[in-house]
């Protein structure tokens, strides 16, 4: 088996409290936690995490530069970081490797390239979502 799916194994299964909602106010937890996070997350952005750690008297907040939701496997830091937690989870945590992790690198599509550069006027979003939008340099007639 690799890392990963070890790492994987010996992570505990979390479980709902059987009332089927969400506690009024956190708990203070005083076992290590560790709280790692992508810094691009749409889904759980980091300040989630620097809030549920006031209430965590030993959580440690992790945050991976460059990288979305799946911070375990998007980059080898990731699952570095929760092997170190889980060999020792009251000890500080070596977060050397961020400091090493490369910027994300974005190119253009293949048909895109051989147009040209873009300017700021005529530049575009493409978005996921049914709408675009567009950029202006001239300011708006009123």
């Amino acid at each position: 088996m690799d890392r990963r799916g070890r790492l994987y194994l010996g992570l505990p299964a979390l479980v709902s409290s059987g009332n089927g909602g969400f506690a009024k106010r956190p708990r203070r937890l005083d076992i290590p936690t560790l709280l790692l996070s992508g810094e691009y997350d749409p889904a759980t952005p980091t300040h989630w995490a620097y809030r549920a750690a006031k209430s965590l008297p030993f959580g440690q907040v992790v945050v991976l530069r460059g990288i979305g939701h799946d911070v375990i496997d998007s980059d080898p830091c990731g699952s570095e970081v929760v092997a170190d937690f889980l060999a020792n989870p009251r000890r500080k945590l070596k977060t050397g490797c961020i400091g090493r992790m490369q910027a994300p690198q974005f190119t253009a599509a293949a048909e895109e390239q051989w147009r040209g550069p873009v300017t700021q006027r005529a530049a575009a979003i493409r978005s996921p979502f049914r709408f675009r939008h567009r950029f202006s340099t001239s300011p708006k007639k009123h």
